[in-house]
């Protein structure tokens, strides 16, 4: 059975081989996104999927995309990801589309990018703004004159006052602090059910009134329910408003998601959108939407991506992926994510282990990884190499089996 290190070192020759081994392409849509762990790098990640993919009509999966690019930078800016962009054309092709989630230095890129294409060629790049993150923007303005953080607040105290008590099983949802506006989603879900139980409860008590059955242990039980969880209440109109916008803002995000941006989207969403009951508040942030929407799809001659979830996802299986290495930075396995994007199969593996090896993994890693923050741990707390001690000449049998060689780091059969 092979050891850990082994499989280990396989998955990162398949990563290597899927990520120079890359069909050029003039059909690319880009997806840029940054993340960083701990020490001062940033993980830069591009991925691709190409537009006919788009035309299924769809969710992406990991199987449709494939990683375009992928580096560790220690500056970040709009003429440094320009820079990245124009090298990964080299190796990957031109890019026909742009979708980020308008980080500063990535706009920055995409436009000197889209700026370059259109002097030489005269071909203008569409450049789409994620959906999810434009929704949270204006979910987070409105929230905020409505005052949900008071709100928030509260349920955060409740949380910590009765989560050790017989009230565990009502407590309010514990809240993440980079979850966008993933909080709002579940607070929400959360006020509504206590909401809906509060009127079930008294109701409850009512009939037993009514029967003249255990009326005196049903009204200590409503009180102290009361007591807890009644400040609810006091929100009741505003979690119905934040509820009527979250379902305006996740019928949008569903539809660009799965079908994606072209000319008629506006025109289909409001038609979905219209017959919807909701208040006023609502109606102005689903025009506010439909707007936005609008803008992106105006000079759209073809189907173009509206959302990079699935590149928040691919952050999100590489954080999986790496596991105990995330608490020292990045390290070289990032190359398993692109072991896992794009279409794996037999034939792909046997490639891989056939014609990459660990020098070549290891030449990529020193430059597009750099030295780790466990190799600078080695570095600065253990200076001093440990002289090795000479290793004893066992007496070799005629008749044992010599397996010096039997492992070969430059190719693996099977």
């Amino acid at each position: 059975m092979p050891s850990h290190t082994a499989i280990r070192d396989w998955i990162l020759q398949v990563g290597y081989y899927k990520l120079t081994s890359i069909q050029k392409s003039n059909d690319w849509v880009g997806m840029i996104d940054l993340s960083i762990q701990i020490g001062s790098k940033k993980c830069l990640l591009i991925l691709g999927v190409q537009v006919v993919t788009l035309l299924k009509s769809k969710a992406l999966t990991f199987e449709d995309v494939h990683v375009l690019h992928l580096e560790l930078l220690e500056k970040t800016s709009g003429p440094i990801i320009y820079e990245v962009l124009k090298k990964s054309e080299k190796t990957v092709g031109q890019y026909r589309q742009f979708c980020h989630d308008q980080g500063s230095d990535i706009v920055s890129a995409t436009r000197l990018y889209a700026q370059g294409i259109y002097e030489a060629e005269g071909r203008k790049i569409p450049i789409m703004n994620d959906i999810a993150h434009k929704i949270a923007n204006l979910l987070a303005v409105e929230v905020a004159e409505l005052g949900w953080a008071e709100f928030a607040l509260k349920a955060s105290q409740m949380k910590q006052k009765l989560q050790w008590t017989k009230w565990a099983a009502l407590c309010p949802p514990s809240q993440r602090s980079k979850a966008r506006y993933m909080n709002l989603d579940e607070l929400t879900g959360w006020a509504n059910k206590m909401l809906d139980h509060l009127k079930k409860m008294e109701h409850e008590h009512q009939k037993k009134i009514e029967q003249k059955s255990c009326v005196e242990k049903s009204e200590v039980e409503l009180r102290e329910l009361l007591e807890q969880f009644g400040w609810v209440r006091s929100s009741e109109a505003m979690i119905r408003e934040v509820s009527e916008m979250l379902l305006i803002g996740r019928i949008v995000r569903q539809k660009i998601r799965t079908e994606h941006l072209h000319h008629k989207t506006a025109e289909e969403l409001e038609q979905e959108l219209q017959n919807l009951q909701v208040g006023v508040r609502a109606d102005q942030f689903a025009g506010s939407l439909l707007d936005f929407v609008t803008d992106q799809a105006k000079d759209l001659d073809q189907v173009a991506l509206g959302s990079t979830e699935i590149i928040e996802s691919s952050f999100g299986k590489l954080k999986q992926l790496m596991d105990e290495d995330s608490k020292d930075g990045f390290t070289p396995f990032v190359l398993s994510l692109a072991a896992c994007l794009g279409k794996l199969d037999l034939d792909t593996v046997q490639a891989a282990l056939r014609t990459c090896n660990k020098k070549q993994v290891k030449e990529w890693a020193t430059t597009n990884i750099g030295e780790t923050i466990y190799s600078q741990r080695r570095r600065i707390f253990n200076p001093f190499k440990r002289q090795k001690r000479k290793r004893e000449k066992l007496p070799q049998s005629d008749g044992g089996l010599h397996h010096t060689g039997f492992f070969s780091g430059n190719v693996v059969n099977f």
